[in-house]
């Protein structure tokens, strides 16, 4: 007779511990899906940063190069598998996708896509771009950024 109580605590000490797994397993699980996704905003916001200080590096070529100095880029066709926008004013240069936002700052120049007075320039994904430093009418250096 003892032994078959003692059977019988170890299957009720059996169950037990499997309740207990089968409750903690879901919670484990929840934690790691929040890590990956998390891991994954990290990454796409990573690749817009990437991108945008990539067209900051031209930028900046291109006004160390003096007058006349010119890059083409092409712009790749997604950041992070998804459609993108770039704006590119005097102060910097900004990516927007999916609600998110990556930045990187470029000295102080006037910023254009014609000799005009138009400081905003928007660049799309999968087009090239030529970046060139001319002297406008007041003898200013002016980023010109246009689609070719």
């Amino acid at each position: 007779m003892m032994l078959d109580n003692e059977h019988g605590w170890a299957s009720i000490d059996f169950i037990a511990a499997f309740m207990i797994i089968l409750v903690t397993i879901p919670g484990i699980i929840a934690i790691i899906e929040e890590r990956v996704d998390t891991a994954n905003r990290v990454q796409e916001i990573a690749e817009a940063k990437v991108l945008s200080e990539n067209i900051a590096e031209r930028i900046e070529m291109v006004c160390s190069g003096g007058n006349g100095c010119s890059i083409t880029y092409k712009m790749p066709p997604t950041t992070a598998n998804k459609s993108y926008i770039v704006h590119v004013n005097s102060s910097g240069v900004f990516i927007r996708f999916n609600g998110k936002m990556g930045s990187a700052f470029i000295s102080p120049v006037k910023i254009s896509n014609n000799l005009r007075y138009d400081y905003n320039v928007f660049m799309e994904a999968n087009k090239t771009y030529n970046i060139s430093n001319i002297k406008n009418e007041f003898n200013y250096d002016c980023i010109i950024i246009k689609q070719i």
